[in-house]
């Protein structure tokens, strides 16, 4: 099973034993891009992600992303900008341990990334995993007062706009605590463009839709104005695929908020099948015009 491609997240790529350096000319008519955002165009903080694991790819051949040990967002990366990969590659018994610093093109660090891949198809999910799913879904329940938000209703909540905008509907939210999400995966999404049918949803655009949600439950209850941004992850577990036809369901829990950022977590599923569980994400809110200092080139700290 091969995973999509959201977008050509590298350009070229040298490898070397146990390393590989790979460069992205970040275009604004990048598949997604024009999406994130109209008025600025930003690379995703999840197609950095994208941008390591194909660099791993071009070291060692097709991999998936399996556990996202951690990520940090340094800096924003605009139109324009160049993104170099450095990554070092560890065989392990279980899959290849990887640690990325990804810069721009002065050589400031703008995101750090620890993460582990898997070759060859997907092992199958320990039934454990799945232990209390059932207790958790009832808990995600609709209770008594909760929001149920449209499609227009979350365009007119977030910035995003297609087709960087990866939700459908929000089932129900109880505004600065939780809420359950949907996405529905279609074989039409540019992440397909000439790409074999039946891949799996590339864990990038799953963690976006999760990041979107989260937002959502956020900004529902927050006085900041701005465009939210992925700064951080810890722990994110892909457990099983995600394909064409799937319609994903986001439990999202807001943990806190203080000064400014916005801690969440949860999980995904299809069906009764969990296929991820985000330990800890972190956004922030930031205005438009600190993401630039005129010149065109990134200024955010």
């Amino acid at each position: 099973m091969s995973t999509a491609t959201p977008l050509r997240a590298i350009d070229s790529a040298e490898v070397t034993e146990g390393t590989v350096r790979a460069v992205k000319k970040v275009a604004a008519d990048d598949p997604y891009m024009p999406g994130h955002f109209p008025e600025l165009t930003v690379y995703p903080g999840v197609f950095t992600l994208e941008s390591v694991q194909q660099a791993v790819a071009e070291a060692v051949g097709p991999v998936r992303l399996a556990r996202l040990r951690s990520a940090r967002f340094l800096a924003p990366l605009l139109a324009g900008d160049s993104l170099v990969v450095e990554a070092a590659i560890e065989r392990a018994d279980d899959g290849l341990e990887v640690r990325a610093r990804c810069a721009d093109g002065t050589g400031r660090t703008t995101a750090k990334v620890s993460a582990r891949y898997e070759q060859g198809s997907r092992a199958a999910t320990d039934a454990t995993a799945a232990t209390g799913v059932g207790d958790r879904l009832d808990s995600h329940r609709p209770r008594s007062g909760e929001l149920r938000i449209d499609h227009d209703a979350i365009r007119a909540i977030l910035p995003h706009r297609h087709p960087m905008i990866l939700l459908d509907r929000i089932e129900h939210a109880a505004p600065g605590e939780r809420l359950e999400a949907v996405k529905a995966v279609s074989g039409c999404e540019p992440c397909y463009r000439g790409d074999q049918p039946g891949s799996e949803y590339p864990a990038s655009l799953l963690l976006e839709s999760f990041g979107q949600a989260a937002a959502v439950l956020w900004l529902l209850g927050a006085t900041e104005s701005g465009l939210p941004m992925f700064t951080a992850a810890k722990d994110v577990v892909f457990e099983r695929p995600v394909l064409p036809g799937d319609v994903v369901r986001h439990l999202v829990r807001l943990d806190q908020v203080v000064d400014g950022a916005a801690f969440a977590s949860g999980e995904s599923f299809v069906g009764a099948d969990r296929v991820a569980v985000v330990t800890s994400m972190m956004a922030v809110v930031r205005p438009a015009l600190t993401l630039t200092n005129g010149n065109g080139r990134n200024h955010h700290e």
